[in-house]
């Protein structure tokens, strides 16, 4: 099982036309499994719909990060 965010930077890195090779590399996971999950995304896409699929899990794996981050501006932002 790979985390949200992890699932999220898979799905970003292959549409960015990154090998299945050069994903796993990058995030230390080994190339089947980066094979597996974008086989899962892309059955979820064919079930749900592309744009309800990307959103979902885009969503999940890089909201709460985006949040964390805004997070620490409000310390600057009086």
């Amino acid at each position: 099982m790979v985390s949200d965010y992890h699932l999220a930077q898979i799905v970003e890195l292959r549409g960015l036309g990154y090998k299945h090779k050069e994903i796993a590399k990058k995030l230390g996971l080994k190339e089947t499994q980066v094979g597996y999950w974008l086989g899962q995304v892309r059955k979820e896409a064919n079930e749900r719909g592309n744009d309800p699929t990307y959103v979902k899990i885009m969503s999940a794996g890089v909201l709460p990060e985006i949040v964390r981050l805004l997070g620490g501006i409000g310390k600057f932002v009086k």
